[in-house]
């Protein structure tokens, strides 16, 4: 995302469609895409992120979740 993007606040229910695409594309499979899809869920509860920030924060939360869990074995 190169912050070109205009900002898009959507309806819990729409942005729920956008992250679970989101992670499809991203090929963010079963305990991954729930963690995304909970963290996308825990923003948007927040009320002060675009659709873009939420997508982004929350796909950079499991990513770095991923790299702590590969540290910790």
């Amino acid at each position: 995302m190169d912050g070109n993007w205009p900002k898009k606040y959507s309806s819990r229910k729409e942005l729920k469609i956008l992250a679970a695409a989101f992670a499809e594309n991203n090929e963010l499979y079963s305990e991954k895409a729930e963690k995304f899809l909970v963290e996308v869920d825990r923003l948007k509860s927040h009320g002060k992120f675009s659709d873009d920030q939420i997508l982004l924060y929350a796909y950079q939360r499991v990513l770095t979740c991923e790299v702590s869990d590969k540290k910790s074995h």
